[in-house]
């Protein structure tokens, strides 16, 4: 099953996640996915909370978020995929 990102914009959610999509080619399927704020703080240098720190983290660390949210959406199959610190 091959995965791809659409381009588009992330987007914070209300808890301070960041939130973007991913397709499986083959079906077209979307499925949602978010990072976590702590994920963002830990593992990506998001300075704070503040929306532009935390898409400035989400974007400097998108090729290994990417990675990891493919290998959970191999994993499972679900319509919504949650990355934590741990994942990383």
């Amino acid at each position: 099953m091959k995965i791809y990102f659409p381009k588009a914009d992330p987007v914070v959610t209300p808890n301070g996640a960041i939130a973007f999509s991913a397709q499986v080619k083959s079906t077209g399927r979307i499925i949602s996915v978010e990072i976590t704020e702590e994920a963002l703080r830990a593992h990506f240098g998001a300075k704070s909370r503040n929306p532009h720190d935390l898409i400035s983290a989400f974007i400097g660390g998108k090729r290994r978020i990417h990675k990891v949210a493919r290998r959970k959406i191999l994993l499972t199959t679900t319509e919504r995929y949650l990355l934590v610190a741990a994942d990383f």
